[in-house]
């Protein structure tokens, strides 16, 4: 299946797209960028990649709000879309990274009831970061 779908999004209607096939019934083959349009402009985007050795869990990273959407709600409603594109393609698990000096990601994050499961210090880049999880 090819997603290509009109959604409602802040009360207009948007494209959530992605050129890679999805198979119905074993999740992503591969990390798939979908993009969300508004006409011709990207409002943001975000990759799934599978989970290793779990096809119920999916992770979701490079979750991008363009600058010019940013603090209009729309960082909200997309992770709320992001959660129901999981659900919709058969996972139960959401899984992500984000830094914890990110304080709108981190807000934002406890609000749509993401777990924090576990603090870290990321050894290559000296990031705090916390990994999350959100039941789809």
């Amino acid at each position: 299946m090819i997603i290509n779908a009109d959604v409602n999004f802040i009360h207009t209607t948007v494209t959530l797209s992605t050129s890679n096939p999805v198979k119905d019934n074993k999740g992503l083959t591969s990390a798939t960028c979908f993009k969300l349009k508004d006409g011709e402009n990207e409002i943001g985007q975000c990759v799934f990649a599978p989970f290793p050795g779990c096809c119920g869990a999916v992770i979701s990273t490079e979750t991008i709000i363009h600058p010019k959407y940013r603090k209009l709600g729309y960082a909200r409603e997309f992770h709320m879309l992001k959660a129901k594109l999981a659900h919709r393609l058969g996972y139960s698990l959401l899984v992500a990274t984000t830094q914890l000096s990110n304080l709108p990601e981190v807000i934002g994050a406890s609000k749509q009831r993401w777990k924090f499961v576990k603090t870290f210090k990321n050894k290559r880049t000296g990031n705090e970061l916390g990994l999350m999880v959100k039941d789809v």
